[in-house]
């Protein structure tokens, strides 16, 4: 079964040559690269986010296996769910689904399922991928496969269990491993308010405080679409990898490309590594 790219042409570029222009337009020739144990990119339209997912992805190598973990924005489907997809289609080339790892977790995690109703339109995780086609396949020659988890809301101690069972089903793939959670910042306020608000979330991201950080956002009832996820990844991070630290990369707002600090969205990206 193939999951078919559902925003192809509308959240990022239908052809390979556009977007290998547009990241190009966008690189730092100078960054250098480090092993990351997990990533926070944005997935709003190319034209708005993907300069600054770009920032970290240039700085990162390729691993092996991917665990991407993206909101739900659509309400479909299990609160927690893999797609039940063998290939999802993507520009530059198809990416393998991690099936028998997929098929791991959802044996040992009751509160994750497989579900495609979860995935359908869903374009958090699939803005993703032609950037890791272009990074890590198209310039490095790595195949990767990857496991897609959509996650709804809940409870903070389920989130918390999830990520403690994810923690035993991946800790003997942590070294081959790569954690992305795919979010977007605060949404739709004036851009001083949007950038106080975010500045203080991102300070609980990089202290890697699962807790702290989702205490936070619900207390001030701050709209980053991705809480879910990032919480559940900070978590599995303090699981996997204790002595990790967490640097940010890059922050923006849709200001900058719309001119209107009225109304904006705020985009980071961040790498977790050792």
């Amino acid at each position: 079964m193939r999951r078919k790219a559902a925003v192809k042409g509308t959240f990022y570029p239908a052809s390979e040559k556009e977007i290998e222009l547009f990241i190009e337009n966008h690189l730092d020739k100078t960054a250098a690269k480090k092993e990351a144990k997990g990533l926070i990119l944005p997935h709003a339209g190319y034209i708005y986010s993907a300069k600054t997912a770009i920032k970290a992805l240039e700085r990162v190598y390729p691993k092996d296996k991917i665990l991407m973990l993206g909101p739900n924005h659509t309400g479909w489907g299990k609160p927690f769910s893999f797609t039940e997809a063998d290939l999802w289609e993507s520009v530059f080339q198809n990416v393998d689904i991690d099936k028998e790892l997929i098929q791991d977790i959802t044996n040992k995690c009751p509160l994750i399922d497989i579900d495609e109703q979860a995935h359908l339109r869903e374009h958090s995780l699939e803005v993703e991928l032609p950037l890791l086609n272009y990074f890590f396949y198209k310039k490095l020659q790595k195949n990767f496969k990857i496991a897609p988890l959509i996650c709804a809301g809940a409870q903070l101690s389920t989130l918390i269990n999830i990520a403690e069972c994810l923690g035993e089903c991946l800790k003997d793939e942590k070294d081959n491993l790569l954690i992305i959670s795919s979010s977007d910042m605060t949404h739709y306020e004036p851009e001083k308010e949007a950038r106080e608000k975010d500045q203080r979330a991102l300070e609980r991201i990089l202290s890697l405080n699962a807790e702290d950080f989702f205490t936070y956002v619900e207390k001030y009832n701050i709209t980053i679409c991705g809480v879910y996820p990032i919480t559940i990844m900070l978590k599995l991070i303090n699981i996997l990898y204790p002595e990790a630290k967490a640097e940010l990369i890059d922050y923006s707002t849709s200001a900058d490309v719309t001119q209107d600090k009225t109304s904006v969205v705020g985009y980071s990206s961040v790498i977790i590594y050792n």
